[in-house]
């Protein structure tokens, strides 16, 4: 296996004096690519294949091509060129869609200040990898698992000829294999995330000295307050993962986590 990338951090204060704002930015745009594997043979773990000249988790999965506007039956691209559809899943090929590793990563800050308030800001961001949902074929069954729950994009389902939509018709104990895994349960999972914002004030040294303290901070603290997803039909949050076999972790699979999330929190910090 063979893993090479760059890492970028920038810094700089473009306003100085009583007002200050320091910026920095970084990035980590990273490549895999497995080399060779026991007698060249690929390692198949659905939805992941590991092969050579590929990413080690690389998605491998049917391509979904939505419902038959006039029979309501679950259509999938028979191969990767998706000239051809069919309802019959014996005729369909896995192919390749993408990984789980993003393409690149990372965050930048901007920090504000002016006499003793200090404003902090820090965003990251992730791009150019997939997310595959793990449940996504017992809440999206068009009802081959009846007794589950059901996500809502089921109402968007087929119910009549002339419906145009990616879900199929909605049968009781469906058999049309419609919820076997596809692209149907695969996302973009580039986002940008409002991580942390932190308003802080710094008790002046001439305030510290009377009292005989060192330091005062007074601070309020919110976290990941927004998140923007670059998929509507992402129903999960983008950071989410799950173990894998033996407890390794597996990036990009999602088996009903909650969302991360939002917090506020207010504190001081003293000095002695």
């Amino acid at each position: 296996m063979k893993n090479t990338g760059v890492e970028v951090t920038f810094s700089a204060t473009p306003v100085k004096g009583n007002f200050r704002w320091d910026i920095g930015f970084n990035i980590a745009l990273n490549k895999n690519k497995v080399t060779e594997l026991y007698q060249g043979q690929d390692i198949t773990s659905l939805p992941y294949l590991v092969r050579v000249g590929k990413d080690v988790q690389s998605i491998y999965t049917r391509l979904w091509a939505g419902a038959d506007p006039q029979t309501g039956a679950p259509l999938w691209y028979t191969d990767g060129t998706k000239k051809t559809t069919t309802s019959d899943i014996s005729q369909v090929q896995r192919v390749i869609v993408g990984n789980a590793d993003p393409k690149g990563l990372g965050g930048f800050t901007n920090t504000f200040s002016y006499k003793g308030i200090s404003l902090d800001v820090l965003v990251s961001f992730q791009y150019g990898n997939k997310l595959y949902d793990g449940f996504g074929n017992y809440i999206n069954s068009d009802g081959a698992t009846p007794a589950n729950n059901t996500n809502q994009k089921e109402l968007r389902r087929w119910q009549k000829p002339g419906d145009k939509t990616d879900i199929p018709e909605f049968v009781y104990f469906n058999s049309s294999n419609s919820d076997f895994g596809s692209t149907r349960y695969v996302y973009n999972g580039s986002y940008l995330r409002l991580r942390n914002v932190t308003l802080s004030y710094q008790v002046p040294a001439s305030v510290l000295n009377k009292i005989k303290l060192s330091s005062i901070t007074v601070y309020a603290r919110g976290a990941n307050f927004w998140t923007k997803t670059f998929d509507k039909n992402l129903t999960f949050d983008p950071e989410n993962g799950s173990p894998g076999p033996s407890s390794q972790p597996i990036q990009g699979l999602n088996n009903l986590q909650i969302f991360i999330q939002k917090s506020f929190s207010v504190g001081m910090n003293i000095g002695f």
